[in-house]
């Protein structure tokens, strides 16, 4: 039996045993205290995944103690299989409670039985002017208007409401020094949005959006808050954020004092007690002491940071603010009045915080609050705040049981194949070494001249390559989220269920949403300019907010976190990356192998994260792009540095036609798969094992499968990376391999495609037949008459999504004399008004006005004349292709054009010399020319339109056959 043969089998096992094992779902789930503290009754929360097909409706659900007993339960469905709209996700949530150091066992099932009926249970109810919820054990009033947080704060205890906090309990709300600017505060925004975002009887979720605003009514940045509210419990979670919308370009910096948020209790008797929890523990404040604490004084102190307050009748307040000495310097304080918490507080007043446009930052504050009564939390919650109750899966369930974030097999799997038993295990150590270590580069001081590392602008593990320096401004260059880095924390958490992956994921991928993509207004979602995270790049002269190349399609760490935690600003941010992919060229990834190969592991889980088909449609188009460099060149990247690049590009195409089985593509990727490894590669080079294996399997190529692992199977090291640039290295190399484990078990196959049967409308022809003609078609800008009207009409899609609707058509149709290729362009305009023409000499920037590129060449399609030609008929020439240089580009004079206008389009005719080609034989019937046609649209908005192709490329092209 061969290998191949063997991996069907044994994946149809593998398929049967799903389908005979879950007509009843028990999943098996973990709960572990990692504090040495106890727990009160928390509710634990987490993703769980589920497999194709196994679910539909969330309510079967319920969740059973190790005994078997019922636990109250409340699910919120995160993502569905788009191929038959199963669950794909849950977020399971549950109290907890355990000792120190403890884990519980608990199932997630489907099999009937009894449901527990919570003790505690969330109310919310809309009152004049505001939200009230009730959480059983205190309730707390949001307003409409004017946010200020809470506006009264209520324990219960029994019969009896104590007020606690209020009115106007959080004062303000959350305000911004801006030092010469003024201040602004959410509490001047009198009409914030305010809507229940997550409701359900163990937790339900406040979101309000909205501008800080000066007494003036003027604006300075965006916010959005989300509070968590919990049955039974005193301590509400608020997630803020604040982003810099304002501004036209990266270097109008925003300049930031302070940004605070004050929690007073009511009435006037002052705190008797005030405490301090930080690195040494819990301190108490004698009368008139300091009751502060500030990050630039608790260096790398990785706990939360917390202020607490108490008079004499037990009410009391604590404060606590996640990951503290992180984002930028901070400080907490226990005042007279209650709590003040300084998100960004900067330590000297010549050295303040700058806020670029473009940029976000997320908080996480828990706000407890104590006094007469019982309350699920307890006196350690906020100082494990950091550390909450998560619901987590065995590993085998996260990856080969539900296959829910693709082909992974979990590190525990007990067939992985003898030979490669001892690399596996050192690539599992590596893994944790590797991580351990890039968590360090936290601690060291970057720039000894100002001890840099004090204002905590390295956050969550970030690499950095240098502090870059402009006039008096510096600013660190970052390397943090290259190369898929929080998808590779992603996938090697569920194949390991190791919390230091998903640990420093959270950390990661909180960084990425916030500052590696843009949330301004002029390309929102789009990566942002420059390796890494570089946010100051207009302080050494860009003048613009984002790239439209390189390696920066992150969504799919933001995804995995989102899946995995419930997090919805992680989705938030994924979302608007992936929406940003959909909407503009911006990511080049057909001109550029190492973007195509994120553009194309972004598309396939932007389709499962949405279900949106259009993701594919893309990747589809991509992946003809590539076909055609295999087929011109005989290798994927001809160009410079592919070496580096095109094992990033092929991964890609492996990734999408592993999800689609996409068979133009299936034909040829073994082939391009082993011609770059001839070329480049040898049997060990880890970041490619993943595509050899996958293309080996793929053709049945058993002699290939064998080079590769041997390869793999004698690599004695991981590799580690110790410098700088640690994250980007160790994500370039290691990117795949959790894709790659696959292959080293007897699992070596899967269900393909495994998110089920996808498909895809047929691909436009791209092979149009070019017919002949006996006399000069009427070349005078007149649309289709004469022998116009016989010709195969060609209809151009819009680039990048062929799928969405153009703002105006354009079609065009070829004929030849075997003199001259005769083609009419067809441009539907209904803005002709605002038609931009301004070039008339031949041969000047003609690309800047409305205007038609022309791509005509001999297959092989090594080199092709470019034509441009605006919509008045001036034309510019150039040439594309490896072999350009070769090639005598034909002078504009050459170029017969006629140009007509109408009132609602215009209209080309144009005819090329075939002698202008550069054609190795004379013209005949049957000869095939590549072909393509682009057209640029200015009026309005821009918008670009292709045949088949995209731009500035010989080899994406169609075909013309002369008849």
């Amino acid at each position: 039996m061969t290998y191949r043969s063997l991996s069907f089998l044994l994946a149809g096992m593998l398929l049967v045993g799903c389908a005979t094992s879950r007509t009843d779902l028990n999943v098996p789930l973990t709960v572990t205290n990692r504090s040495e503290l106890p727990r009160g009754m928390e509710i634990a929360e987490g993703g769980v995944p589920l497999p194709l097909g196994a679910l539909r409706d969330e309510r079967a659900l319920r969740i059973v103690d190790s005994a078997g007993r019922p636990v109250p339960a409340q699910f919120t469905v995160l993502n569905r299989w788009p191929t038959d709209g199963s669950i794909r996700w849950v977020l399971a949530k549950f109290p907890a409670g355990m000792a120190g150091g403890e884990t519980l066992d608990y199932t997630l099932t489907t099999a009937r039985g009894p449901r527990a009926t919570p003790e505690h249970r969330i109310r919310v109810s809309e009152e004049d002017g505001g939200y009230l919820v009730d959480t059983g054990t205190m309730r707390f009033t949001v307003g409409t208007s004017n946010f200020a947080l809470f506006d009264r704060v209520f324990l219960l205890d029994g019969d009896r409401e104590i007020p606690l906090a209020g009115p106007g309990a959080g004062g303000d709300g959350f305000v911004i020094d801006a030092g010469e600017r003024g201040t602004f505060s959410t509490r001047n925004d009198p009409e914030p949005t305010v809507r229940i975002e997550d409701a359900g009887p163990l937790r339900t979720t406040l979101l309000v959006e909205g501008k800080h605003k000066n007494e003036q009514g003027e604006p300075l940045l965006d916010y959005q808050v989300r509070i968590y509210a919990y049955a039974g419990s005193r301590a509400v979670r608020v997630q803020y954020v604040f982003t810099n919308r304002d501004g036209e370009w990266p270097d109008e910096q925003i300049t930031l004092r302070n940004v605070s948020v004050n929690l007073s209790m009511a009435g006037d008797e002052e705190p008797s007690a005030r405490w301090l929890i930080g690195p040494e523990g819990r301190q108490e404040i004698a009368p008139g002491e300091r009751g502060r604490l500030d990050s630039c004084e608790v260096r790398h102190y990785e706990g939360p940071a917390v202020a607490g307050v108490a008079r004499d009748d037990g009410l009391g307040i604590e404060s606590t603010v996640q990951w503290f000495w992180q984002l930028r310097p901070k400080s907490i304080k226990a005042t007279r009045a209650g709590t003040t918490v300084n998100l960004i507080n900067a330590p000297e007043p010549g050295e303040p915080v700058y806020f670029y446009p473009g940029m976000s930052k997320t908080h996480d504050l828990l706000f407890r609050f104590t006094g007469p009564g019982r309350s699920t939390d307890d006196e350690h919650t906020a100082r494990q705040f950091q550390q909450r109750l998560f619901v987590k899966c065995e590993p085998s369930w996260y990856c080969q049981e539900t296959l829910a974030l693709g082909r992974l097999v979990s590190a525990d799997y007990p067939g992985y194949r003898p030979q490669f038993r001892d690399v596996q295990r050192v690539i599992e150590d590596g893994f944790r070494e590797q991580v351990e270590l890039i968590r360090e580069l936290r601690k060291e001081v970057i720039d000894p001249e100002r001890d840099l590392d004090k204002h905590h602008v390295i956050h969550f593990g970030d690499g950095y390559r240098t502090v870059r320096r402009a006039g008096d401004h510096r600013g660190i260059l970052w390397d943090n989220c290259y190369y898929s880095y929080t998808h590779l924390l992603a996938m090697q958490y569920c194949r390991s269920g190791e919390d230091l992956f998903l640990d420093t994921l959270r950390e990661a991928a909180t960084f990425e949403g916030d500052i590696t993509i843009t949330w301004h207004d002029n390309n929102p979602g789009a990566p942002r300019i420059n390796p890494g995270a570089y946010h100051i790049g207009g302080f050494s002269g860009w003048r613009q907010f984002t790239s439209s190349t390189y390696n920066f399609y992150k969504p799919i760490g933001m995804l995995g976190l989102f899946y995995l935690t419930g997090d919805r600003r992680h989705q938030e941010a994924g979302l608007l990356n992936l929406e940003w992919m959909l909407r503009t060229e911006g990511y080049d990834m057909l001109n550029n192998p190492r973007s195509c190969g994120a553009g194309l592991r972004a598309a396939v889980h932007g389709y499962l994260a949405t279900g949106n088909k259009d993701y594919l449609y893309l990747a589809r188009r991509v992946a003809r792009h590539a076909i055609g460099m295999q087929k011109t060149y005989g290798h994927f990247a001809p160009i410079r540095n592919s070496i580096f690049m095109a094992p990033n590009a092929l991964e890609g195409l492996c990734i999408y036609h592993e999800l689609t089985g996409d068979e133009r593509l299936g034909e040829i990727l073994p082939e391009m798969v082993k011609s770059d490894f001839g070329r480049f590669r040898r049997p060990s080079t880890i970041n490619v094992t993943f595509m050899n294996f996958y293309a080996a399997w793929l053709a049945g190529d058993e002699g290939h499968l064998e080079t590769i692992s041997e390869g793999i199977a004698g690599r004695e090291e991981f590799g580690l990376m110790r410098g700088r640039s640690a994250v980007k290295d160790f994500a370039a190399r290691n990117r795949p391999v959790p894709l790659m484990m696959w292959y080293m078990t007897d699992l070596a196959s899967k269900p393909t495609p495994w998110a089920g049967t996808i498909t895809l409308d047929p691909f436009p022809a791209d092979t149009v037949a070019c017919p002949a003609v006996r006399t000069t078609p009427p070349l005078d800008g007149t649309p289709g008459t004469g022998v116009w009207g016989d010709a195969p009409e060609m209809t151009l899609v819009s680039i990048p999504n062929p799928r969405r609707e153009l703002a105006a058509e354009t079609t065009i149709r070829v004929v030849h004399d075997l003199e001259y290729l005769y083609i009419e362009v067809d441009a539907a305009e209904p803005k002709m008004d605002d038609l931009r023409v301004t070039v008339t000499e031949p041969g000047g920037r003609v690309f800047s006005d409305d205007c038609v590129e022309i791509y005509v060449g001999p297959i092989p399609r090594r080199h092709c004349l470019k034509l441009m030609v605006n919509a008045s008929g001036v034309v510019a020439t150039g040439a594309r292709g490896a072999d350009r240089g070769e090639y005598d580009v034909p002078d504009p004079s050459q170029i017969r054009t006629a140009a007509g206008h109408r009132d609602d389009g215009w209209t080309l005719h144009v005819a090329v010399p075939l002698d202008q080609l550069g054609l190795d034989e004379a013209p005949r019937a049957g000869m095939e020319l590549g072909f393509n046609v682009v057209r640029f649209r200015r009026p309005e908005s821009f918008e670009m339109s292709t045949w088949v192709g995209t731009i500035n490329q010989s080899h994406s092209t169609g075909t013309l056959v002369l008849e």
